[in-house]
């Protein structure tokens, strides 16, 4: 909620509004890097800095994917069926 609402005032600024924005839940990227990692019994110093690390790049990941996966799903619903 909070993010909705700090993106909303930024759209109000006009600062930036050749940017669109994109919501992204992250909470199952960083269960999944937790999981992935718990086994390795890493220090807990280290495990928090290298849990977000693996969790940024699934997030950046995961979106880059979605993208992708629009761009095609795009370029396909223009091409004329024969």
């Amino acid at each position: 909620m909070q993010v909705k609402m700090f993106v909303e005032q930024l759209q109000k600024t006009g600062r930036f509004g050749c940017l669109s924005y994109t919501y992204w839940d992250e909470r199952l990227t960083s269960r999944a890097v937790e999981s992935m990692l718990k086994p390795l019994r890493i220090h807990p110093l280290h495990m928090k800095h290298m849990m977000d690390k693996f969790a940024a790049v699934g997030i950046l990941q995961d979106f880059l994917d979605n993208l992708q996966h629009q761009a095609k799903s795009s370029v396909q619903s223009e091409k004329p069926i024969m």
